[in-house]
Order: C-alpha cells, then structure tokens, then sequence
C-alpha cells in the first residue's frame, strides 16, 4: 500500500475541491433560479458568497498547516 503523501494532499485538495465547490455553488443557484423561474434573491447569493468565502479561509489554514 502506498503511503499518501501530505503534499499530495494538499494538491488533491487544491486542484478538486475547488473546482468542485465552485461547480456545486454554480449547479444550486442555478437549479434554484430553474426551480422559482425567477433569479435567486440576493440574500440567497450572498450566503453562497459567504459561504465560498468561508471555503477559501479553511483551505487556506488547512494548507498552511500542512505546510508547516
């Protein structure tokens, strides 16, 4: 069995999650301005702000973590 790296890690993390957070973020604002056919409310978009944002700051701690 191959050890994983904590390098490794963190570029599995880098280049997936990311993509995948912003596709998911994309994919439900979109599926709810199809489901109201209206656009989302502006308090709906900015708790996906925030909560991207939020996804920003805990990558960014978690890879500086294993930098260390």
């Amino acid at each position: 069995m191959i050890a994983m790296s904590l390098s490794e890690l963190n570029n599995i993390v880098y280049y997936l999650v990311n993509p995948v957070i912003g596709f998911l973020t994309l994919a439900g604002l979109t599926g709810l301005w199809i489901y109201h056919k209206k656009t989302p409310s502006p308090r709906i978009i900015q708790k996906a702000i925030y909560l991207n944002i939020f996804f920003i700051i805990f990558k960014a701690i978690y890879s500086t973590s294993v930098n260390c």
